[in-house]
């Protein structure tokens, strides 16, 4: 998060609460859309944050989010067989 923005623990904390609150809500698979929404403004609202880098970090952190739990299905599938 230091890479994109001026992050916090609060901000961080606050941003994965309500992204996992909205991801429980009806959406397209991966949750695409309704997850980074939720995660944008939990971090440009509350915090005054600039919305351009709170996007781009939105962005890099769900796509790290979804290549560690293919990478994780992988080996897993690998050793099961």
């Amino acid at each position: 998060m230091c890479a994109f923005l001026p992050g916090r623990m609060e901000q961080a904390g606050l941003m994965l609460v309500t992204t996992n609150l909205g991801g429980a809500l009806p959406s397209a698979p991966g949750g695409l859309g309704i997850v980074q929404g939720f995660a944008k403004t939990s971090l440009v609202i509350p915090s005054n944050l600039p919305e351009e880098p709170a996007v781009a970090f939105v962005f890099a952190w769900s796509l790290g989010q979804q290549l560690l739990l293919i990478v994780l299905g992988l080996i897993s599938l690998a050793r099961v067989g």
